[in-house]
């Protein structure tokens, strides 16, 4: 007799289902476990703990494949996973041997309550070239019985490559340049979103302005004309224009300080205050580190409703997001030791070192500068 088992696999954002037709009698097939904190299966940078989300860009050239596998009869198992440019179709079987096709070893599988740490199957391809990538993943026993292919991400299969398939991932090993390498970041055309900014030095001197429309994302790190020219121990102040927003909207700014191609280091995140209480003019000062890398880097830029926690990554219901390129030219001063103040309004709460690093800010500092800024409100 053949007996089949279906198991669903789930991540955050979709669900697929896998099912395993077991060719040997009276054997079970492996399921893979159903979870969502954390994501089963689940894809990573090659230090195996950083999770790579949906969509996102990364410049990791060996991203690590995951999930957890359980087994009715205690057989040990494995997982297979096919990659494949999004434009590309699936090879109708598996080989080992494939470049872009990898295997976890056979191991014990996962249970709650007899083997709880067991760790979750893993397979690694590498080196992967530039380019949008999708992936599809399957549990199989010792029995060899596999189960179908399941499309990682909830994303659209297609049909490539006619109709290219939703991007699982981005390889972009050419960062440091602006947007290109950074991760994933979008908002949504129709809300609320960003129609100028504008960068001046201490002396009120405009370095760099910009007017924009309702994009969602914009890159702007090529543009000619939109290098931001920047000095180490220097400030700065920066003022950001809004339309159809309300009050309840924040805008915050990060820059890729040390050029490590994300804003998740100490003194990268810059938020500004609502000037206006109208969540439509926004506001801030910043003082670029002594020990900012010389060289092109990111600012970023995003306005949204406030209504979830403030993130440089990822895609929000509501707002836009902009990258701007930055060039940053060796040490000249150090930067002020002094770290401190606070930001009323919506991009709220006390700003003291660490994670806000050189943001210093106080209610008559705000009023002064957007006086200063003289940044002409749009209707």
């Amino acid at each position: 007799l053949t007996n089949a088992t279906v198991a669903t696999i789930q991540d955050d954002l979709g669900i697929g289902t896998i099912t395993n037709d077991d060719t040997v009698t009276g054997n079970t097939a492996p399921v893979i476990t159903v979870t969502t904190t954390p994501n089963n299966p689940a894809q990573f940078l090659s230090d195996g703990l950083t999770e790579i989300a949906v969509g996102a860009s990364v410049n990791d050239i060996t991203p690590i494949f995951k999930a957890l596998v359980t087994d009715a009869e205690g057989d040990n198992v494995k997982i297979q996973v096919q990659l494949r440019k999004v434009n590309e179709a699936f090879p109708a079987t598996f080989d080992p041997a494939d470049t872009l096709s990898a295997e976890s070893a056979f191991a014990l599988p996962y249970d709650a309550v007899t083997n709880p740490n067991q760790p979750a199957a893993s397979a690694f391809v590498s080196p992967l070239g530039d380019g949008d990538y999708q992936w599809r993943i399957r549990a199989m026993d010792a029995n060899l019985s596999p189960g179908t292919w399941i499309y990682f991400g909830g994303n659209a299969n297609g049909t490539p490559p006619a109709q290219p398939a939703a991007i699982d991932f981005t390889i972009d090993t050419t960062g440091g340049t602006g947007g290109t390498g950074y991760p994933q970041a979008d908002g949504t055309i129709g809300t609320g979103h960003i129609s100028s900014m504008m960068v001046r030095d201490v002396q009120g001197t405009v370095l760099m302005s910009n007017d924009s429309g309702d994009t969602g994302y914009a890159d702007y790190t090529t543009t000619p004309g939109l290098d931001l020219q920047l000095q180490p121990g220097q400030s700065y102040t920066i003022g950001v224009q809004a339309l159809n927003t309300s009050a309840g909207y924040a805008c915050w700014v990060w820059v890729d300080w040390n050029s490590d191609l994300d804003f998740d280091d100490a003194g990268e995140l810059l938020p500004l205050v609502d000037t206006t209480g109208a969540g439509d003019s926004f506001a801030g000062t910043f003082t670029v580190p002594a020990t900012a890398t010389p060289g092109e880097t990111c600012l970023r830029l995003r306005l949204w409703d406030g209504s979830v926690a403030g993130s440089p990554t990822g895609t929000f219901a509501t707002g836009e997001v902009e990258d701007y390129r930055a060039t940053i030219p060796g040490a000249v001063n150090a930067a002020p030791a002094g770290i401190g103040g606070s930001s009323g309004g919506n991009c709220g709460g006390s700003i003291a070192g660490g994670q806000f690093g050189s943001l210093v800010m106080s209610g008559l500092a705000v009023m002064a500068l957007f006086l200063l800024l003289g940044i002409r409100r749009r209707v």
